[in-house]
This record gives C-alpha cells, sequence and structure tokens, in this order.
C-alpha cells in the first residue's frame, strides 16, 4: 500500500512537473516572438525613416535645381535686356546731336583726334564683344550643368518608379517638376541664342 501510494505520488509528479517544463518553454518561444516582433517593428520604422530622408533630399534637389535655372534664366534676360538698349541708343530725346567729344582735343589736330578716337571706339566695342562672348560661354556652360542635373534627376525619379520606392502621385509631382525646370532651359537656350545672334550681327 505505501509503495502505490509512493508510485502515485511520483505519478502525479511528473505530470504536473512536465506541465511546467512545457508551460515554461512557451513562455519563452513568446518571448522570443514578442521580441522577434519588436525588431521587425524597428526595421520598419528604421526603413520608413530612410524612405522619407530620401524623399526630401530628392526634393530638396529638385527645389535647387529649380532655383538655380531660375537665377540663370533671370540673369541671362537682363544681360539681353541691357545689349538691347544699347543697341536702342539713349531714351532721352536728345536725338543723337553728338557728345561735344571734340571741344577739347588736347593739342591734337582734328585729323589726329579723330583717329585717335576711332582707335578707341574699336578697342571698346572688341572689349564688350569679348565680354559679350565670355557672358554667353558662361550661359553655355551654366546650362550644360543645369540639363544633365535635370537628366540626373529624371532618371533617378524613373528608377525609384520601377523600384517602388516612390508612389505614383510622388512620381507625378517629381514629373512635373522636371517638366517645369526643362521648359525653362528651353527659354534659357532660346535667350543664349538671341545672344549669339546678337554677337554675330555686330
Amino acid at each position: 500500500m505505501k509503495n502505490i501510494i509512493t508510485i502515485i505520488f511520483l505519478a502525479l509528479a511528473v505530470v504536473f512537473g512536465s506541465n511546467d517544463l512545457n508551460a515554461q518553454g512557451q513562455g519563452k518561444g513568446q518571448e522570443k516572438k514578442a521580441e522577434m516582433k519588436g525588431k521587425a517593428k524597428d526595421l520598419k520604422e528604421k526603413v520608413k525613416g530612410k524612405s522619407e530622408e530620401a524623399k526630401e533630399k530628392i526634393k530638396k534637389g529638385l527645389d535647387k535645381a529649380d532655383e538655380e535655372i531660375e537665377e540663370v534664366a533671370e540673369e541671362v534676360e537682363e544681360e539681353i535686356e541691357e545689349e538691347v538698349e544699347k543697341i536702342k541708343g539713349p531714351k532721352n530725346g536728345k536725338g543723337g546731336k553728338g557728345n561735344a567729344y571734340g571741344k577739347n582735343k588736347g593739342g591734337l589736330s582734328g585729323k589726329e583726334f579723330g583717329k585717335l578716337r576711332s582707335e578707341e571706339a574699336k578697342a571698346k566695342a572688341s572689349a564688350k564683344r569679348q565680354e559679350l562672348k565670355d557672358e554667353i560661354d558662361k550661359s553655355e556652360k551654366s546650362l550644360k550643368d543645369s540639363e544633365d542635373k535635370v537628366k540626373a534627376a529624371k532618371l533617378k525619379v524613373e528608377a525609384q518608379k520601377k523600384s517602388g520606392e516612390i508612389s505614383d502621385d510622388v512620381a507625378a509631382k517629381k514629373d512635373e517638376a522636371i517638366a517645369a525646370a526643362e521648359a525653362k532651359l528651353a527659354e534659357m537656350k532660346a535667350k543664349i541664342a538671341e545672344k549669339k545672334k546678337l554677337l554675330e550681327d555686330n
């Protein structure tokens, strides 16, 4: 009888003991599962953060390219207006009566003074012509740089669309900004062409 009670007692201990061990094993599994979920959530947040940073950088890059294009376009426009005003002449209504350059010849004869003035005018015109040519070269270089930036932005947006980094709405907005930049570049090209024509005509 003592042996039977001892055996029953041991059997109960084994049954209840294995349930405790099983419960402990399940608890550790759930802890690991919760830990893995936490890590997955952290990774997801990091990826989302990186994605937001990348979007912000692209937006800043496009904005900067737009600003540069606008600045260059404004500079070119101002330069063209100045050159047109120089060609048209003064607007003060004097009617081209002269500047009285010959009143004080500094001891030179009329012929000598005229020759000197002619040489000075030719040198001044040559210097202005060279200055205009340099401005055109600078504008063309700036235009080329801007075109390269716009091309790079366009390729980047296409790559992001294909990889799914950006949504269709964001891609459409970026495409619109790129199209606007391309239109400004076309305007800038036309203004540079006008300057070149002005240079060739003079």
